[in-house]
């Protein structure tokens, strides 16, 4: 069996970056969280790229449940929440996320999980977060969420 060496539950030096998709699915599959950590790679000429390696994917599934079956949508938002939390390590302003990317299209209702996302919310240790916005995608909102920070890409499929 190979190891895990690269699974990472949480930011455990609280200064890695992230980049987090989110693909959800509501009745057929299951909804996913990726989480890929962003680092920096020296060349042999001495030259930095920017790489990303996968650390963690999460199947968004009910396992409370004699037949496992998606979670429903305000618990995968919830779930979704504490992730970001877990990898941004407690930097403000979400410094250790590079952006949290949701499937926009037309399958999943990804624009609707944004909404949940805007407003500032409390975790349940009662602490409050700031919200998260798309501010290109959804700019119709910036003003009513002020305090959100531009965090979210919406991003539909047929796009790319």
């Amino acid at each position: 069996m190979k190891k895990l060496e690269n699974l990472l539950l949480y930011n455990d030096t609280g200064d890695k970056r992230f980049v987090i998709g989110y693909d959800l699915a509501r009745s057929r599959d299951h909804s996913v969280i990726l989480v890929g950590e962003i680092y920096d790679f020296e060349q042999v000429d001495g030259s930095i790229d920017t790489r990303m390696r996968v650390v963690n994917c999460i199947n968004l599934v009910d396992v409370g449940k004699k037949i496992k079956s998606p979670m429903q949508t305000p618990d995968q938002v919830k779930y979704l929440k504490k992730v970001i939390l877990d990898y941004n390590g407690g930097a403000d302003n979400y410094d250790n996320i590079t952006g949290v990317y949701i499937d926009a299209g037309s399958g999943g209702g990804g624009v609707n999980i944004a909404d949940y996302l805007m407003e500032d919310w409390t975790d349940e240790a009662g602490i409050v977060h700031r919200g998260l916005i798309d501010k290109e995608y959804s700019a119709e909102y910036v003003k009513k969420f002020p305090n959100a920070v531009d965090k979210i890409r919406l991003m539909s499929p047929t796009q790319i």
